[in-house]
This record gives C-alpha cells, sequence and structure tokens, in this order.
C-alpha cells in the first residue's frame, strides 16, 4: 500500500506546484494592469519609440517622370521592429497607429535562445510558435487598445504596445 501511495502524493505535490505558481503569474499580470490604470504612463527620455520609416521625395528617385520630381506620400502604414533578447522585450513598451504592423524578431543566443510572443485578454489572438534565433512573428493591430504580451519562454518578462 506505501508503494502507491507514495507515487501518487509526488503526483499531487507536483501539480500543486505547477498550479500554485500558474497562479502566481495571472495575479503578478493582473497587479500590474491595475497598477498602470492608476499610474500615468511613464514618457521618460529613457523611452524607446520607434519611429516609421517615410519615403522622400529624395529616395523615390524620378526615372519616371523625367525631370519633375513626384511628391512623397506618407505612408499609410509603418512597421516597428521589437527584439527579443536575453533580458526580454527591446523596447518593452511601445506606442502605434492603428493598421501599422509589429515584427518580433528573436536575438537571443546560447542556452535558451527560443522565444515565444503570447497576448493575454484582449491580444490572446496574438500567439506566436517557438521562435528559433534569427526567426520572427509579425502581428497588425486593427484596432485601439492597450496590448500586453509575455514571452512565453522567460515567461517573467512581458511588453506592452498602445495602438492609438
Amino acid at each position: 500500500m506505501r508503494k502507491i501511495t507514495l507515487p501518487m502524493l509526488l503526483t499531487i505535490l507536483v501539480l500543486a506546484s505547477l498550479l500554485t505558481s500558474c497562479e502566481k503569474l495571472t495575479v503578478s499580470l493582473d497587479s500590474l494592469d491595475k497598477e498602470e490604470q492608476e499610474v500615468q504612463v511613464d514618457t521618460s527620455p529613457a523611452l524607446v519609440i520607434e519611429q516609421p520609416e517615410t519615403k522622400t521625395a529624395e529616395n523615390i528617385g524620378n526615372s519616371v517622370t523625367g525631370d519633375v520630381v513626384a511628391e512623397a506620400e506618407e505612408p499609410l502604414f509603418a512597421t516597428h521592429t521589437v527584439k527579443m533578447t536575453a533580458d526580454g522585450f527591446s523596447p518593452d513598451r511601445l506606442y502605434i497607429k492603428v493598421g501599422d504592423t509589429v515584427v518580433w524578431k528573436n536575438t537571443r543566443y546560447g542556452t535558451i535562445n527560443k522565444a515565444m510572443i503570447i497576448g493575454v485578454r484582449e491580444c490572446s489572438k496574438v500567439r506566436s510558435s517557438f521562435l528559433k534565433s534569427g526567426e520572427s512573428f509579425s502581428w497588425t493591430f486593427d484596432t485601439p487598445m492597450t496590448c500586453t504580451l509575455a514571452d512565453g519562454v522567460m515567461t517573467t518578462k512581458e511588453s506592452k504596445i498602445y495602438v492609438e
């Protein structure tokens, strides 16, 4: 009877510890959202905001129009790149417009070289597969929202995308 009871006890102990650790992660993410609702977003100079690439009349060229240079139009949508590093997301906060695309590129190397993007709550559809070093995943945001993303490999790392 003891031989059967010991494996059952170990199984219950492992399941309880897994459930407890998952609950702590959910609770910690919930408390972060509540804190951000109460406190205004920090816009200190250390915040990195990528600027979209724009085309100008100088870099379009004028081979079609001869001597007449056509005016460049502002791009409708921009592409922003977020690197997945050993320290997490870089940048970890990003402000974009509706219709913009975010590309997450895995730049990790060494022992832990995989990454995975997991959207939470209203961004739950944003989900990548495991990304090997050098691979990337992109998502186009089509509605205004604040999107919280977690790293599926380094589960303590998170990022916010503010879609305006």
